[in-house]
Formats: C-alpha cells, structure tokens, sequence
C-alpha cells in the first residue's frame, strides 16, 4: 500500500510539472513528437491506399483566390433547417464540408467528411450508407471524400471498401490532441500547435479535442481561410436536423436507419472522454483565429448556443457583394 502511495505522490507530482510554466518545452516536445509520428503514419496509408495527402496544399489555392472564399463547417444539428435556400446557394459559391451525417441533406457540398470506429470491427452499416449515400449525391460534380485516418486495427477492413468508390477523390487526416489538461494553457498550447501543424502542406495533421468540428476549424486556419462559419453546430441539446418534422415532410423520413437520441448532440460538451468542452475549445480557437490568422469563426443562424459568444455570418450582406460582382 505505501509503494502505491509513492507512486501516486510522484504521478501527481510528475503531472503539475508538466502543466507548469518550465513543462511547456516537454509538452511541446510531445506534441512535436505526435505531429512526426502521425505524418509519417499517413505517408504510409495513404500511398499504401491510393488517398491523396495534399489537402491543405489544395484549399491554400481556393482560400487565396481573388475573392477568397468562406469555410463552411455543416454540423448535424436542428438549426440547420433554419438556413434558407438561398442562403445554401452562398455556400454553394464559397466553400462548404459537410460532417458525419449530412449525406442525409439535399445540399450538395464540396466535401463530406467521415470517421472509423476505431477498432477491428466490420466497417458498419451506416458509415458504408452515409458514404454511398456521399458518392452518388452529384455524378456531375462529385463532392471529394474525407476520412480521419482509421486504426491499424481497421486498415485492412479500409482498403478494399475504398477502392470500390470509384469516382469521388478520397483524402485521410490525421489528428493530435493537446497533451494540457490545463484550462490556463489552453489558449498558448493550442496556438502552437498550429503553427506547428502549419509546416508543411502534405500528410494533413489536423487539431483535435474529440470532435470533428474542431478538426474542421483547424483545417481552415491552417488552409488560409479568413471567414469560418459553423452551421448546425448546436451544442444545446436540440434534435439532429433530420428528426425535424418539417424535414421530414419535404426530404424524406431516415430516423429510422439512421436513429439518434436528441442528448447524443450534447456529448462533446462533457469531459468525461475530452480535457476541455468542444465549447470551450471553440471559443479558444475563434479569439486566436482573429489574433494570430486575422480570420474570425461566425455560427449561420442565431439559434446556435455559440450566437451568444459568437457573430452570426450576414448571409444578407454576402449574396449582395456577390450579385454586384464583388462577392466570392
């Protein structure tokens, strides 16, 4: 017994240093070895799978375009069904990924971004669904693939699947996630983290709290974009935009082969699996978009929980600058 109470003594001691001030250059040190290790995991994969690695480098060209274009981040919430059509038609003219679920909604995007189960299990049947669903949305223009890179568990169940999706150009991410647990490091460790995910465009590593939305805000900042704009990124516990009855009258009933809980939206404000709230992240990386990437993070409709701390986008404003030439 006191053995073990040495060892907690020195873990817990172990743990304040590398959460102080003096600790910031091992954190940095571990968060430098992720990136290394996670890229070179990609480079792996990806040639190993025929996915591209030039993400960033691809989005850097959109996002220094002429009329640089917006982030659009498109989360699975309620308020979705608040954005108006024409409102999706500005999306349309900038740039637009939709997350997890939203094959489920008739606006096409650019992208579609997907993640495994992290484990050996049969890819699931909602995942192959969603993504077929992804595919086949747009013959003409097909909306390119991305996927967080799966476990090594789950790289062979990957393969074959994805070289059956022929025509949609498929890309992996990597994640890494602070090594702070530290609310007062939050701002410092998560800013440089970027920048030094920023070096570099190919084997894409992007931040991460748990939440895909986070991955997404940190691919725009580190693509160059100057206007990110969260839209069905709820985090108050509202129904997921397909359960919404007016949704169902005009697009179609998929609540039952795609079932959710309305609390399920809810899960990444907790910490029970992640350091820090998917709203406190957020908030953290909206004040560094505007100090250190002269870019600002706006939520689409004010029924959003982040509309209290956040500006809602002027879509208004934005298909005027476009209809007398000036827009994007």
């Amino acid at each position: 017994m006191k053995s073990k109470s040495v060892r907690g003594r020195v873990h817990r001691l172990l743990l304040e240093m590398l959460e102080s001030r003096g600790g910031i250059i091992v954190r940095r040190l571990l968060q430098s070895r992720l990136v290394r290790d996670e890229r070179r995991f990609l480079a792996t994969i990806s040639g190993e799978y025929g996915a591209a690695q030039s993400l960033v480098e691809r989005l850097r060209k959109l996002s220094a375009g002429p009329h640089p274009s917006a982030f659009f981040i498109l989360g699975n919430g309620d308020s979705v069904n608040e954005i108006l059509t024409e409102d999706f038609a500005v999306m349309g003219q900038n740039l637009s990924v939709g997350l997890n679920a939203w094959p489920l909604h008739p606006h096409v995007p650019h992208m579609y971004s997907f993640e495994f189960e992290n484990d050996a299990k049969p890819l699931d049947k909602e995942l192959r669904e969603l993504v077929a669903m992804a595919a086949n949305k747009s013959p003409d223009q097909r909306s390119d693939l991305m996927f967080l890179r799966p476990s090594v568990q789950k790289l062979p169940l990957v393969a074959e699947w994805l070289t059956s999706l022929a025509g949609p150009q498929v890309f992996f991410h990597g994640r890494i996630n602070l090594t702070t647990r530290q609310q007062a490091n939050l701002g410092g460790d998560i800013n440089w983290s970027l920048e030094r995910l920023s070096r570099g465009n190919s084997n894409t590593v992007l931040l991460d709290n748990g939440a895909s939305v986070v991955r997404m805000i940190s691919l725009a900042l580190l693509s160059g974009f100057k206007r990110i704009v969260l839209a069905g990124v709820d985090l108050n516990g509202s129904d997921y935009f397909w359960f919404n009855p007016e949704f169902i009258e005009k697009h179609g009933d998929f609540t039952a082969d795609f079932p959710r809980k309305a609390a399920e939206s809810n899960l990444t404000l907790g910490t029970d699996n992640r350091p820090f709230s998917t709203r406190d992240f957020i908030l953290q990386l909206a004040v560094l978009a505007e100090q250190h990437y002269g870019a600002q993070v706006f939520v689409a409709t004010k029924e959003q929980a982040l509309a209290t701390d956040l500006m809602v986008f002027d879509f208004s404003r934005e298909r005027l600058d476009h209809s007398g030439g000036n827009g994007v």
